[in-house]
Order: C-alpha cells, then sequence, then structure tokens
C-alpha cells in the first residue's frame, strides 16, 4: 500500500512530465533522491508532498487533463481533412470486352461480328488552390473484329486530353477556396488554447486545494496546541486549588474549556481529511483503495512575494496571454472569413472551360476493295503497332481544342442570399461577445489585483494581532499566578491567541491563491509555474 502512491511520485521527482498529446515540462522540483531516502520514504505510511510535486502528479494524471488533451489531436485532423480538398486523385481502369453479335445488313461480311476490345484508361484530376480544376486524361483501346471492313486489325488508338475549368466569379481566387481550411487552422489554435485554459484551471483547482490543505494541517496544530496550554493550565489551576489560593469552582471552568478545544481538534483532524481527499480527487489518486489512507503531508509554507508590475502592466499581460480572449479573437476572424466566403456565393457561377487534346491511331492494316477503281485495293496510311499509336501522340498533327464559358445562376439566390446575412449576424454576435469578454477580464484582473494588496494589508494587521495576542496572553498568565486575573481571564486570551494565530495563517493563505488566482486570471499561470506546452502528435 506504501509503495504503491511513493514510487509514482518518485518517478516524477527523477523524470521530466509527460501529458499524452501536450508534452509537459515543469521545472523545478525537487532534487533527485538517494537510495537511502527512497528507502525512507517506502517505510512511511506518509507522504511529504510539495506543491511543485502536486503540479507534476496534477499533470500525469489528472482526469479532467487526460480528457482535454484529445480536442487538439481532433482539430489537427480536421485540418488534414481541410488540406485533402486539394489532394490530386488518380483513378485507373483496365477492361475486356467481347461481343459476337448477328448483323442484320445483307451486305455484312460476315453476318455475325466478332468484336474483342482491350481497354486501358487513366486520369489524374486535382483542384488547385485558385479554384482551378484540371484533369489529364489518358484513354488507350485495342480493337480486334472479324469484319472485312475493318481497314486495321487490330486497331490501336491513344488519346491524351488535359481540360481545365477556372471559377471567373464565385469560388474564385485563394480567399474563397482556402476558406474551411483557414476556419479549420483556427479551430486548432483555440482547441490549444481551450487546452491550456483548462490546465491552468485544473493546476489553479490543485493549488488552491493544496493551500487549503496546509491551512487545514497548521490550523489543526493550533487546535492541539490550543488544547496543551488548557492542559498545561488545568493542571495549573488543580495544584493551586490543592494549595488552597483558588476555590474548586476554577476547576470546573478549566475542565469545561479542556472539553471545549478538544472538540476543536476533533473538528480540525476531520476538516483536515476532508481537505486531504479533495487533493487526492484532483490528483486522481482517490480511485484505488490502498491510497485512501495514505496521509498527504504538504510541505511548503505560504510565502509572500510582491507583484512586479502594476495594474496596467498586469491588464497588458492578461489581454495578450488570456486564452478566452484568444479564443474569441480567432472565432471572430472565423465569422470573418465565414462571411467574406458566403459574400463571393451571392455571385454568379461563370466558368471558363477548355480543353486540349492528342490523339494517336495505328495497328495491322487490312487489303479493301477500291470502290473508286473497282478490281483494286487499298489499305490504310497507319499500318503499325500500338508503339506506333503512342508515337503519334507526341508530334501532335492529330489534336482537339475546346474554349468557352459556362453561366451557372439560381434564380432568386436565395439560399446564398440567407447565408450572407447569417454570417453577419454571427460576426456581430462574435464581436459583442470579444467586447464583453475584454470588460470581463479588466474587472477580472483589477478585482485579483486589489485582492492581493488587501490580503497583504491582512497578513501585516493579522501578524501584529498575533503579536498582541501573545504578549496579553503571557501578561495574563503572569498575573494569574500573582493572583490578580482569574481563569477565565487566561482562557479567554488562550482563546484570543488561537484565533490570531488562525487569522494570521488564513490571510497568508488566501494571499497564495490570491497570487495564483491574479496569474490564472490574467491567462499566464502556466509560465509563472515554468510550464510549456507543446503539441504532439496523438496516436
Amino acid at each position: 500500500m506504501k509503495g504503491g502512491l511513493l514510487l509514482p511520485l518518485l518517478f516524477l521527482f527523477l523524470f521530466p512530465t509527460t501529458v499524452s498529446g501536450t508534452d509537459t515540462t515543469v521545472s523545478g522540483g525537487d532534487a533527485n533522491l538517494s537510495e537511502l531516502q527512497i528507502q525512507q520514504l517506502l517505510e512511511k505510511n506518509e507522504v511529504d508532498l510539495t506543491l511543485q510535486a502536486c503540479l507534476q502528479l496534477a499533470l500525469k494524471n489528472n482526469l479532467e487533463i487526460a480528457i482535454g488533451r484529445i480536442n487538439p489531436a481532433m482539430s489537427r485532423q480536421k485540418v488534414e481533412q481541410a488540406k485533402s480538398t486539394f489532394d490530386p486523385v488518380a483513378t485507373l481502369t483496365v477492361s475486356k470486352d467481347r461481343s459476337v453479335r448477328q448483323v442484320s445488313s445483307a451486305l455484312a461480311l460476315p453476318s455475325r461480328n466478332e468484336l474483342e476490345d482491350l481497354n486501358v484508361d487513366a486520369g489524374v484530376a486535382g483542384k488547385w488552390v485558385t479554384g482551378t480544376e484540371t484533369e489529364l486524361h489518358f484513354t488507350s483501346s485495342r480493337n480486334k473484329t472479324n469484319s472485312v471492313f475493318a481497314g486495321l486489325n487490330p486497331a490501336y488508338s491513344s488519346e491524351l486530353i488535359l481540360s481545365l475549368t477556372q471559377p471567373l466569379l464565385k469560388d474564385f481566387g485563394i480567399s474563397a477556396n482556402t476558406a474551411n481550411l483557414r476556419i479549420a487552422s483556427n479551430n486548432q489554435t483555440i482547441s490549444q488554447h481551450r487546452f491550456a485554459d483548462h490546465v491552468m484551471e485544473t493546476l489553479f483547482g490543485v493549488e488552491s486545494a493544496y493551500w487549503e490543505l496546509v491551512y487545514a494541517k497548521d490550523a489543526l496544530q493550533v487546535e492541539e496546541e490550543s488544547l496543551k496550554r488548557a492542559e498545561d493550565f488545568l493542571k495549573l489551576t488543580q495544584r493551586r486549588v490543592e494549595v488552597g489560593l483558588l476555590p474548586k469552582v476554577e476547576i470546573l471552568q478549566a475542565e469545561a474549556e479542556k472539553a471545549a478545544r478538544e472538540e476543536g481538534v476533533i473538528s480540525a483532524r476531520d476538516t483536515l481529511r476532508d481537505a486531504e481527499d479533495l487533493l487526492r480527487r484532483l490528483l486522481n489518486l482517490s480511485e484505488e483503495e490502498r491510497y485512501w489512507e495514505i496521509r498527504l503531508v504538504p510541505t511548503d509554507q505560504p510565502w509572500v512575494e510582491p507583484v512586479t508590475s502594476g495594474l496596467s502592466g498586469e491588464l497588458q499581460e492578461g489581454f495578450k496571454h488570456r486564452p478566452d480572449l484568444n479564443q474569441a479573437r480567432m472565432d471572430l476572424e472565423n465569422r470573418k472569413i465565414r462571411f467574406q466566403y458566403t459574400r463571393n456565393q451571392l455571385l454568379p457561377r461563370v466558368d471558363l472551360v477548355g480543353s486540349l487534346g492528342l490523339s494517336g491511331l495505328a495497328g495491322a492494316a487490312q487489303s479493301q476493295q477500291d470502290f473508286l477503281n473497282p478490281g483494286k485495293t487499298v489499305t490504310s496510311p497507319f499500318d503499325g503497332n500500338y508503339n506506333d499509336a503512342l508515337d503519334a501522340l507526341k508530334n501532335g498533327d492529330n489534336y482537339s481544342y475546346s474554349i468557352g464559358l459556362k453561366l451557372t445562376y439560381p434564380l432568386g439566390n436565395r439560399d446564398a442570399k440567407s447565408e450572407l446575412i447569417l454570417a453577419d449576424l454571427e460576426k456581430r454576435k462574435a464581436l459583442f461577445n470579444l467586447k464583453a469578454l475584454e470588460n470581463r477580464v479588466i474587472q477580472e484582473i483589477r478585482e485579483a489585483y486589489r485582492q492581493i494588496e488587501t490580503d497583504r494589508k491582512r497578513i501585516t494587521a493579522a501578524e501584529a494581532a498575533r503579536k498582541l495576542a501573545e504578549q496579553r496572553l503571557k501578561i495574563e498568565t503572569r498575573r494569574f499566578e500573582l493572583g490578580l486575573a482569574t481563569s477565565h481571564d487566561v482562557l479567554e486570551f488562550q482563546e484570543k491567541f488561537a484565533v490570531a494565530r488562525r487569522n494570521e495563517l488564513r490571510a497568508r493563505i488566501d494571499y497564495r491563491t490570491s497570487r495564483v488566482k491574479l496569474e490564472r486570471v490574467k491567462g499566464t499561470l502556466l509560465q509563472y509555474k515554468g510550464i510549456t506546452l507543446e503539441t504532439l502528435t496523438l496516436h
């Protein structure tokens, strides 16, 4: 049970952390542990956790991060799908046909026609980013017949045709034809921002839970020390009653206070267990029962660090790094792309179409009756083999071409007009959303910045109050020993001292939470923690 949790923790200490789909490096952390230190840890029933180790473990094990990392990988595939629009398509067809048919003509020789064809059809077609559609098509055939009127038998034919379609209005240009690709690329960036935002939210939750665990641990210590003071005071009161310096009723006051502080210790222990369970859940250590009873002991103490830049600088960083702001900007860019595309779709479809072809013919020439000179025979001038049919393509003597314009326009065009109106409304909506989000970012950063200043002042005030409470307790204890104060007075100042200590601890914990919250609302928490996310291919 002990080794099950400690071994992955030690692995995290010794090696960098990797989140599948994103390479996550956490700077800092604990130094390498010696074999003796490892053995000592394995013999314990508790784990000493630094904040850095918790962040590493969260990046490694947190289920929310594991779920969120899938979206960037899916977005990358959407980009590949958009790119596939411009992938060339190759086709190849090979076929052999044979037919035997009766011929109705009385002049046919023979009266039953036998045909045998071998055909090869190959081509490459593709679309360019300008909208140009091209196709290179090659056909070749071998035709054999038993007809006596065939001049070439077998006959070989070949043809090479290049065709082109270029939109001139609708679907013309790079902008219109790469709209989906640019939107998919922007969506990939949006998914990366969203994943970074998700990681920051998780780390913020882990750190907040860590500091709450620190508070619960130290608050328990305060309650235990308060109980110890009550027990010591009870012993002191009993001795003074025994020698007759105090009435017996003073013992009841001390015993009642001791019982009340025992209750405080019990409640503080329960709060500590709840804080441990919360952190355990965020680190995904609650799914196995063997992890439940291992104590998580935080070792970091809340420190105070100044905010180096002023409010203006914090706002600038927030506008630059905030992931949801960057997502909103990219979404607005997508809406603009969509609007430009739908505006292009209002235009009529005017295509420049053209083709250029070369052909070749050859075959075994057969003697045929010369109808102009009865009694004589003639043969085809294209006597040759298959290679001769291919060579005929090269000289370009046999060619064909065509060029023209094709116009297509839906009467009324209501679908395109509605799409344009919708795209314009979506663009304006995205702009308003961005402005609203900017206002919210300003508010959140201002609030977080002010809260840090407030918590720093609270720390100063709470520290002074704790020192004064400690001095008053010492004075009141001394007065009690001299018979100048009652047990009620001493117990009251003990409680005030404990409250002052809890208040100071609470202020320090709140400061750490406020400090990391400022980085969270600025969108710079990853940089603040020394974490970099590099996108990898997810298999």
